[in-house]
């Protein structure tokens, strides 16, 4: 039934076409920014795109913040504050890299995929601001 209702769901996301206009207009301004840093090409762009690893960056990069935000949770319950709030900081750098990396990303993909994007990214933002506050002294 949950699988159901997912289905349902990003079904529903691929078809919002209300996301191209904003998507394509952020499309537009990273290519700019990109060609203003000189990212279009070389190993700038080769980095950002995992080439060196031979997988895409991106979807590794998610990973990080998740586990180290689990760990800091695992570790705040057994009262590792310090440790907790390491592990918090490395889920937010972890959480900009996997930004970066997915801006980066996002113009190469089709249409389809920049709207399951556009819906994917709002969640992080907001997990990392709350999550930023948790390692202010």
């Amino acid at each position: 039934m949950a699988q159901r209702e997912l289905d349902r769901l990003v079904n529903a996301i691929e078809g919002e076409d209300r996301l191209d206009r904003p998507g394509h207009r952020l499309e537009q301004g990273l290519a700019f920014a990109e060609n203003l840093l000189g990212i279009t090409r070389g190993r700038a762009r080769g980095f950002l795109h995992g080439v060196w690893l031979g997988h895409p960056l991106h979807p590794v990069l998610t990973d990080l913040p998740i586990g180290s935000w689990t760990t800091a949770l695992v570790l705040d319950l057994t009262g590792q504050k310090r440790a907790a709030r390491a592990a918090v900081g490395v889920g937010l750098a972890g959480a900009l890299a996997a930004a970066v990396t997915g801006l980066h990303d996002w113009q190469h993909t089709g249409w389809i995929e920049v709207r399951r994007a556009a819906v994917a990214a709002t969640a992080p933002p907001g997990s990392a601001l709350v999550h930023q506050q948790e390692v202010r002294p």
